[in-house]
């Protein structure tokens, strides 16, 4: 009978931590280390500025030695992309989202719906991944 209640205990520890696990990797700030920046063109064409930040900003976590994984989708003809770079740590996707907003965001003056930055834990998963609200960084 003790057995089976280490046992029982034992599991209902492992299901408790899975499921913490899943709830903070569902785009909160634990476990989502990949970044995805979503460039969208409605006949204006992309933000080119929010563009060149975002690449300045991947080069940079590639020389700290920050990046683990790059993807480029392009999707359409005025340079519409999906870039995901997954980060080393939390830290590092946080900083990312924190340098690149203040871009956006001033882009969003002119077209709110332009650019948009999700946060999941690999690449090549937009579909599931978390938009993040830039004016809360």
């Amino acid at each position: 009978m003790k057995m089976q209640l280490k046992f029982l205990a034992a599991l209902v520890l492992l299901s408790a931590s899975i499921a913490g696990a899943s709830i903070r990797e569902s785009g909160g700030r634990g476990g989502a280390t990949a970044v995805y920046v979503d460039f969208r063109s409605f006949g204006t064409g992309i933000d080119r500025a929010s563009l060149q930040v975002t690449e300045q900003l991947i080069n940079t976590a590639i020389m700290n030695g920050e990046v683990v994984e790059k993807t480029i989708e392009q999707k359409g003809r005025e340079g519409e992309m999906l870039i995901c770079v997954r980060l080393t740590t939390d830290n590092a996707r946080w900083r990312f989202i924190k340098a690149l907003a203040p871009q956006i965001l001033a882009d969003r003056q002119v077209n709110p719906k332009r650019t948009a930055v999700h946060v999941w834990t690999s690449c090549g998963q937009l579909n599931i991944a978390t938009e993040q609200d830039l004016s809360k960084q």
